[in-house]
């Protein structure tokens, strides 16, 4: 074993703060007070902010369990514990991990427990980009409380999020654990984390580690047996810590995995992911022997759960299940060649009661299957399910209750509507009453989608629109029907599908942002996204939707970018909330340059505006996000060095940078239901992360609160509500949706 840093060899990348707080409730004054709690790193009274309960769970990848403790691991939204209620409890808290905070931590790529202690759980986190640095998390009290590894580590990327555990406690020690990294190394500790030594590592190729494990070697041994999982290549032992490796069982694929790993009575079991066809559930001898299949035929098997009660009961999960294919389930797991039974999947048993339960779910996306007490966990894509699999069936019912892991892209509050959210795989949901603890929640349509914009008329607060495009196709010639972008008469309670998308619409109406003429619901404009230089469009509509007809862009040149990437949380279209037909795009070069472009004929064509007092600007082809207000425009950048741009009519701007970091604005009423003279921005730069608040149109900023909700929840959106004094709703990227109530009768 050699002494090293686990990230020396990989250069340090820096992210800027963008969410991290905490929940409490109540108003928020935007004034400090000496009695008021202040948190630490923004010198501001702390929090007031509350997550909207909708419920939305989140893609699940995997438990880690020990003794009367669960933890769960999701793929953006953090790491939670099961509650004795059965309501699993959020650990990635500013509280628990205090002001070193990194918004790297809120993808979980593995979890583990002592099975000594399971209060010592050990988290590697990384940022939701692959191939970067992370963190190894640490904690002796069951994530009250956290140490952070003194370097950075390489965190393995899988396609999906969801493989196997790469960190391992040893069975018989829990002050010994090993971490697999993304660069193909194993780093071990004797200290629980004090200090790290590498061990040495198997001739295997270039695969990614999907696994590893420690199982005992038996009385007076002072190591334990080490099994590692490579992709590509097979499943490796070590029964000397490393000094000598045993391949056990080859992959047939190179892009074959194993993706889970269990230890039960006769052997080790591992499932192999394979998109080739040669996937299955394999059981290795524990000595070293090779590994024999033991599972249904042509089976991508995701994991396996052994009822620990009686180790002849198994349950197996596919990788993705539609709702013609089933789960299987064994009561001779330990022969050696066991017998499976399929058992057909259903959902809620009719009598449901929330509304992922009532959505038709085309897919199941596995994470892990796992008995805990006298209950079968099944970890995925919508969240954790209980099955009950007593019958000659598999029935789900939704055990998620406390994981909001929605990834939002947009919140719009329509005047008497519900609250409305547009986010990652759940499109659309109209939420009433928001601010309450168990409030009814409607998806826009009942399969998978995701959503991009949401807006209301400027003058019509009844008539909105939203973007509903599938970001697993791109294309949109996949599915369809998950061109589902339409319209609202009524706030948001009914929808209506554009009827140019059921016939045959443009190729590349597809993404972006929407906006509403003032003074007519039938003139809208459609920008959409992926698409740059002289390829960018947009497209304007007089019949609402019936067609969509592709303006004329005059001056468009290769180095214009207008929505350049679907994933932004762009908004960079706005309608003038004056004059009729009339709407802005704030866009840019390809070095960052605003560039403003204008339509005063409904969105038929569009030229370039001044933009004076923009020249030195240089960071505008991100997130930027535009918002008119009166007769001028506010806009941000979304990035870290950003401060806030404000323009006028005439083509005349400025930039404010007593506040950095912007991400996004939202106007809403000083007195309820009065008009929207306060402005919200929130920033994300350290200094200044948090909600602010201006009252007299965007010249001075107060500060209301700082970082939103946990680690999870960089902010992407938000939204004043219409007709509540300070009420705003922010959207995050990770964390779900959070709302905020602000004190407006403290600012003079």
């Amino acid at each position: 074993m050699t002494d090293r840093d686990p990230g020396a060899a990989v250069s340090r990348r820096t992210f800027a703060l963008l969410g991290a707080g905490a929940v409490t409730a109540g108003l928020v004054g935007c004034t400090e007070t000496p009695d008021e709690p202040t948190d630490r790193r923004t010198s501001t009274p702390v929090g007031g902010y509350r997550p909207v309960a909708i419920g939305g769970g989140g893609w699940v990848t995997g438990f880690a369990q020990s003794g009367a403790i669960t933890y769960a691991r999701t793929d953006v939204g953090g790491a939670y514990a099961l509650g004795p209620q059965g309501v699993w409890r959020q650990l990635l808290t500013v509280a628990a991990v205090g002001d070193d905070v990194d918004p790297a931590d809120y993808r979980v790529d593995a979890i583990a427990c002592a099975a000594t202690d399971a209060r010592r759980v050990a988290l590697l986190v990384a940022p939701s980009d692959s191939g970067t640095l992370g963190n190894l998390l640490l904690s002796k009290n069951g994530g009250v409380r956290w140490t952070r590894s003194r370097s950075r580590w390489p965190v393995a990327e899988t396609t999906d999020g969801a493989g196997g555990d790469r960190i391992a406690f040893d069975p018989q020690d829990d002050s010994r654990l090993v971490v697999a990294t993304g660069d193909r190394q194993l780093y071990a500790s004797d200290d629980f984390g004090g200090t790290w030594s590498t061990l040495p590592v198997p001739s295997a190729g270039t695969g990614t580690y999907s696994a590893v494990l420690a199982t005992s070697a038996g009385e007076g041994t002072p190591f334990p047996v080490l099994w590692l999982a490579v992709v590509g290549s097979g499943l490796w032992r070590s029964a000397d810590r490393g000094g000598s490796w045993t391949k056990v069982h080859p992959l047939k694929h190179p892009m074959d995995r194993i993706s889970d790993l269990q230890p039960s009575d006769g052997g080790l079991l591992l499932c192999v992911e394979s998109m080739a066809g040669t996937g299955g559930l394999f059981r290795a001898d524990l000595d070293g022997g090779g590994a024999t299949s033991i599972g249904p035929s042509a089976v991508s098997a995701r994991s396996i759960a052994v009822d620990p009660t009686d180790p002849d009961h198994g349950f197996l999960v596919p990788s993705y299940v539609d709702p013609s294919q089933v789960l299987y389930a064994s009561s001779d797991l330990t022969a050696a060649r066991p017998m499976w039974t399929s058992r057909r999947w259903s959902i809620g048993g009719g009598g449901s009661s929330t509304w992922p339960e009532r959505v038709t779910l085309e897919t199941l996306s596995s994470g892990q299957v796992r008995y805990v007490d006298d209950r079968l966990l099944y970890a995925e894509g919508m969240g954790v399910w209980d099955i009950d699999a007593t019958g000659g069936a598999a029935l789900l019912t939704l055990a998620s209750s406390g994981i909001e892991e929605l990834v939002g892209n947009s919140v719009l509050k329509p005047a008497d509507g519900p609250l409305l959210t547009a986010s990652f795989d759940r499109g659309v949901l109209a939420v009433t009453p928001p601010t309450g603890s168990r409030p009814t929640v409607t998806p826009l349509r009942r399969g998978f989608g995701s959503a991009w914009d949401l807006s209301v008329s400027p003058t019509d607060p009844t008539f909105v629109a939203a973007v509903l495009d599938d970001h697993q196709d791109p294309t949109g010639r996949t599915v369809h029907e998950r061109r589902a972008s339409g319209y609202s008469t009524d706030g948001g309670r009914t929808w209506t599908r554009f009827p140019a998308l059921q016939k045959s619409p443009p190729a590349d109406l597809l993404f972006g942002n929407i906006a509403i003429s003032a003074d007519d619901n039938d003139n809208l404009v459609w920008l959409p996204s992926n698409l740059s230089g002289t390829a960018s469009a947009v497209y304007w509509t007089a019949d609402r939707g019936t067609t969509w007809v592709r303006a004329h862009l005059l001056g468009l040149t290769e180095d214009d970018l207008l929505h350049p990437t679907f994933t932004l949380a762009r908004k960079a279209l706005v309608a003038d909330p004056r004059h009729r037909g009339q709407f802005t795009i704030f866009g840019s070069t390809r070095e960052g340059t605003p560039v403003l472009w204008r339509s005063t004929d409904r969105g038929a064509s569009w030229s370039k505006v001044a933009t004076r007092g923009l020249e030195t600007v240089r960071n505008a082809r991100y997130g930027v996000r535009v918002l008119a207000i009166g007769s001028g425009l506010l806009a941000v950048t979304g990035t870290s060095d950003g401060g806030v741009l404000r323009g006028t009519p005439a083509g005349d701007w400025t930039s404010d940078v007593s506040v950095r970091g912007g991400v996004a604005l939202a106007a809403g009423p000083r007195q309820a239901n009065g008009p929207a003279d306060a402005v919200y921005l929130y920033a994300g730069a350290p200094d200044d992360a948090g909600l602010h608040v201006s009252i007299d149109g965007a010249k001075t900023w107060r500060r209301c609160a700082g970082p939103v909700l946990d680690l999870a929840a960089p902010v992407r959106s938000i939204a004043a509500d219409p007709r509540a004094s300070g009420r705003v709703y922010l959207a995050t990227g990770g964390s779900g949706y959070a709302v905020i109530d602000v004190a407006l009768r403290f600012m003079r």
